[in-house]
């Protein structure tokens, strides 16, 4: 079995080499895990890029780590990504979380131009701020305490926990409260969301049991519902950012200009609300207030033909990037010839159920204002490349148009030659969630049955079990 494994490894890692040497453009995600069961640090590395008109994601699996240094962690990138044939510069963007040892490392390879710290992850920051021991308010951390508390003891007593299952009668799957971890994204919103759904239901158990916690009262209840109103917009875009089969950089400046008049429009039924609301706010500006200074992020957006120019505040740095894939497009061909047919795209409304809670409402009101300036913008986009000139000029497309088949659908007859450059953008990935996924596959393969799995089978069976089932059948 294992000489089958082996050889059907070295036969698709092959194949893979080959896509990656036909792909101009790539960007890659890294991070660092440790395996419970023998205390083994990894390193895992997942790239992402356009191949054949569409998104393909790539796990190029782990490596095992001896040394904690970051020139270590640099060479541990460079031998991986040697291995599979990833020359430096296709590499346009590489995603980390925010520890200092893999940033260093990727920076220490790449520079800091390519390096791009995870958005789900410094989102998290800004959705953990009201609650946290140190700066966090003191009344809201009071309160998830407080629920904390009470989810702690359903969880330790058994009789507890079965009345619970009880009273919920014949539901198919009775529901749980939910523990918050620190370590996981949005749990103390899905701890809290859960509680108050089953709040009606846990009063009377409480009161059964001399021991147990005091139940939150009926205006306790309130603050908590509004921190579950603060929160949501939060867990939403977490989860909308965390994909892997559609584009998720370009999104960002986007979601940071929505999420912004979401909280600035906000109403809260309670003070404490209203506090927390502020907390949320000032971490959006401090994590995210240079966000549109990004380049990388910049140019996505402007390539991205859902949004363009949208969102940008900063006028300074929206035509920095609009400069630079001026320049690039120059630099494809100084010869082209100015493509005058056009296939517009209308800008419709997007009703999908997706856009719940109404944190796009603020991109659709944008999208009105623009239809009514796309002369204006004619003029303004005056000196440019004619294709990226014409592109600029044009009305956004539909929300969940994906922009990777409207440049493919525009490539031959209008935007030949502004086509690679958008590729070139529309692959990098906006968080590094590839990689979280990479090492929960990691944790099941390395279970306490094979707790003493070579390193190497680690990685060659990672990567044959994210391989889709036709690949098999080479």
């Amino acid at each position: 079995m294992t000489h089958m494994i082996d050889d059907k490894y070295d036969i698709l890692s092959t194949q893979l080499k080959l896509k990656i040497q036909e792909v101009e453009a790539l960007s890659l995600t890294a991070d660092v895990w440790t395996d419970s069961h023998n205390s083994q640090s990894y390193l895992g590395l997942t790239g992402h890029c356009i191949y054949e008109s569409k998104l393909l994601s790539i796990v190029f699996g782990v490596t095992a780590l001896t040394e904690p240094h970051n020139a270590y962690l640099a060479q541990v990138i460079i031998n991986m990504t040697e291995k599979w044939g990833i020359t430096s510069n296709k590499v346009v963007a590489f995603i980390t979380d925010n520890g200092a040892n893999i940033v260093k490392a990727v920076t220490n390879v790449y520079g800091k131009n390519k390096h791009m710290p995870c958005f789900a992850h410094t989102l998290n920051l800004v959705a953990s701020k009201p609650f946290d021991n140190k700066d966090g308010l003191e009344e809201a951390k009071n309160l998830v305490t407080a629920v904390k508390d009470i989810t702690t003891y359903f969880k330790h007593n058994t009789n507890a926990a079965d009345s619970l299952k009880k009273a919920q009668g014949h539901q198919t799957k009775p529901l749980r409260l939910v523990q918050s971890v620190c370590t996981r994204w949005n749990s103390v919103f899905y701890q809290l969301e859960r509680f108050v759904e089953l709040s009606e239901i846990i009063a009377p158990i409480l009161l059964k049991y001399p021991k147990a916690p005091t139940m939150l009262t009926t205006q306790q209840l309130e603050f908590i519902k509004d921190f579950i109103n603060i929160l949501r917009p939060l867990e939403v875009i977490t989860k909308e950012i965390s994909g892997e089969d559609y584009v998720t950089a370009s999104k960002i400046i986007p979601i940071v200009s929505c999420l912004t008049e979401t909280y600035n429009t906000m109403k809260n039924s309670t003070d404490i609300g209203v506090k927390t609301r502020t907390l949320i706010v000032d971490g959006l500006k401090k994590r995210f207030g240079n966000v549109e200074q990004v380049h990388l992020l910049a140019a996505a957006t402007i390539l991205d033909p859902r949004f363009k120019k949208n969102h940008f505040t900063d006028h300074v740095a929206c035509s920095r990037a609009i400069n630079k894939i001026n320049t690039s497009t120059l630099d494809i061909t100084r010869q082209s010839l100015p493509q005058n047919n056009s296939e517009e795209v209308d800008a419709i409304e997007s009703t999908d159920k997706d856009m719940k809670n109404g944190i796009w409402d603020f991109h659709k009101l944008l999208v009105k204002k623009q239809l009514s300036l796309c002369n204006a913008l004619a003029q303004e986009n005056q000196g440019l490349n004619e294709e990226f000139k014409h592109y600029l000029s044009q009305a956004v497309v539909h929300l969940k148009y994906d922009p990777v088949l409207y440049w493919q659908e525009q490539k031959s007859s209008i935007y030949h030659h502004v086509h690679p450059i958008a590729m070139m953008y529309m692959s990098i990935v906006g968080s590094s969630v590839p990689c979280e996924r990479l090492f929960s596959i990691a944790g099941n393969i390395a279970s306490d049955e094979r707790n003493r799995l070579d390193p190497k089978r680690l990685d060659r069976l990672l990567f044959l079990k994210s391989l889709d089932i036709e690949h098999w059948e080479l």
